[in-house]
Order: C-alpha cells, then structure tokens, then sequence
C-alpha cells in the first residue's frame, strides 16, 4: 500500500506566513498583511500548478474559496479525498481511509493509503490512474494543508509549548542555543544534531518538527 499524508507534499514555491505582532500597534497590521499577501501568493502559485495539472472544477472551486478565506478546513479536503476514492473504485484500485495525523494543535493533515495492485493492471497502469484520480480530485488541496509555511502559527504555538523540553535535550547532546534564539534557530540546531548522529545506534531526534521557515 502506498500512504498519502506523511511524504512531502512536492516542490511548490510557497511564502512564509509571518506571525502577529503586539496587540493593537502598528507592527501588526504590517504583519497581518504580510501573512495574508502570503497566503494569497501561496495559493496563486498551488492553482497555477492546479489547472496545470488536471485539477477538476470542485477542487479548484475549493482552493479559489480557499484563498478567498485564507484558510482551508481540513474536512473540506476530506471532503474532496472522497471524490479521490470514488475515483479509484471506478478504476479497480484498492483504498484504505486512515485518521488524520494532527502536527499541532489546528493543524491536522489528511492521510489515506492505496494499493499499487489491480486486477488486470500492471503496477504503473494503477500508479498513474491513481495519480490522475488524486490529482483531479484532491491532490492540491491536500498540498496546501500539507505545507509547513502555511501553518506556521500552529507549528510554532505546539513548539514553544515544549521548548524547555527541546533545549534541554539539545543542552544534554553538546548543543548550545542562544536564549534570543527564534524558533527556527532552535529547529535547525536540532535537525543539524538529528543529522550528525543519523548514523549512531541511536539518533538524537529532540524535536519532531524540523521544517524551518523559508526566507
């Protein structure tokens, strides 16, 4: 069985959402702005890559309210992915719906897994009328909730919640941090400790979360 959910979303260019400043100042509304221009350009270049890439009509319909809004729900792509299993029923493809797997408190990413086998089908027929039934269906959406950059508030709340834990960990490993350090230092000294010791018996992984920000 092949698992959507957990793999990279793909390569799409998309901008960091910048977290809110002080109440009331006008540092905020710049940062307001910021993050919703980037939400705006993230989903202009995911329905570019859409309608390049054989998104149905709904799916579309979906992301432009999407950007609209700025904000996707997570059961409205759940919505969508039952399009993508109506697909590979009609096609002979085998599916299995899992839980949704949340990164963090507001964000939870949809999950699904099916069969590279089909009766009659050789294994790149089902992969690429799988592929097709994912990418007029849901396939986009589920990029945008997928992306790390478009959740960054949610990402950066669970992470500050279990700081102490994080630096201690890093502290406890030879990793000095910084106390002005900003999150994104903390998860790339974390991943740069993950990858030193990737080859070691254990692995000092002192944070599941360890895509930065882009600039």
């Amino acid at each position: 069985m092949i698992v959507r959910g957990k793999s990279a979303a793909g390569a799409l260019a998309v901008l960091a959402t910048v977290g809110a400043a002080g109440c009331g100042t006008a540092d905020e509304d710049v940062a307001t702005s910021a993050a919703g221009t980037s939400w705006e350009l993230a989903l202009d270049a995911i329905l570019e890559d859409a309608r390049a890439g054989g998104a149905g009509q709904r799916q579309i319909e979906v992301l432009e309210t999407a950007r609209a809004a700025g904000s996707l729900e997570y059961e409205t792509v759940v919505d969508l992915t039952h399009d993508t299993f109506a697909c590979f029923e009609a096609a002979g493809i085998g599916y299995r719906e899992l839980p949704g797997w949340e990164r963090a408190p507001g964000w939870t990413i949809v999950q699904y897994s099916f069969s590279a086998e089909a009766p009659g089908l050789t294994e790149a027929q089902v992969l690429a009328l799988a592929d097709a039934c994912m990418a007029e269906h849901s396939r986009f959406a589920e990029f945008v909730l997928q992306d790390a950059a478009l959740h960054q508030e949610a990402r950066d709340e669970r992470m500050r919640a279990h700081l102490p834990t994080i630096l201690a960990c890093l502290a406890d490993n030879g990793v000095h941090v910084d106390a002005d350090a900003t999150l994104d230092e903390v998860r790339l000294a974390a991943l740069e400790l993950l990858n030193a010791t990737a080859d070691f018996p254990e692995t000092v992984a002192c944070w599941d979360d360890l895509a930065t920000a882009p600039n």
